[in-house]
């Protein structure tokens, strides 16, 4: 929590102290859903200012929306965007899943296709798109939150 205070200050506003939230409580679970979608929200529009900045108007930025996820035993949500050059062109595509523990964890875990990424990505969008469908089984089999933790 302590790398993305917002989210913190989102959960007390809404009076979730973390450590005492409970995932089968409705209304927990319906905040801290929204807290998670705000801070994706926030991410879009940070990749939107960021691209337009260095890229122009012949760039687009396609967010998909959030869907609920299982991500081991956590509830989350899967998102992601494409980068598009005017010419129809797929500059990049990065999908994530989200979730927190009901504590103190945050987890965000990407894979991306972003050939000028230094590391952590795919090569070709392909591949990407290969991978997706394993990424979904592997995160939904994690051992989240860790029972040792």
């Amino acid at each position: 929590l302590e790398q993305y205070p917002e989210f913190h200050s989102d959960l007390l506003r809404q009076d979730l102290v973390p450590g005492l939230i409970v995932y089968d409580n409705p209304a927990h679970y319906e905040d801290i859903m929204n807290a998670l979608r705000t801070l994706i929200d926030d991410y879009y529009e940070t990749i939107r200012a960021d691209r337009l900045a260095t890229y122009g108007a012949e760039y687009s930025v396609t967010t998909q929306p959030p869907v609920l996820a299982q991500v081991g035993r956590l509830p989350g949500l899967v998102y992601g965007f494409t980068g598009t050059r005017d010419t129809g062109e797929v500059a990049e595509r990065y999908i994530s899943y989200i979730m927190f523990d009901s504590a103190q964890y945050l987890y965000i875990i990407t894979t991306s296709y972003d050939p000028l990424a230094e590391s952590g990505t795919f090569t070709d969008l392909a591949s990407l798109e290969q991978f997706a469908p394993h990424l979904a089984t592997i995160v939904d089999n994690l051992d989240l939150p860790h029972r040792d933790w």
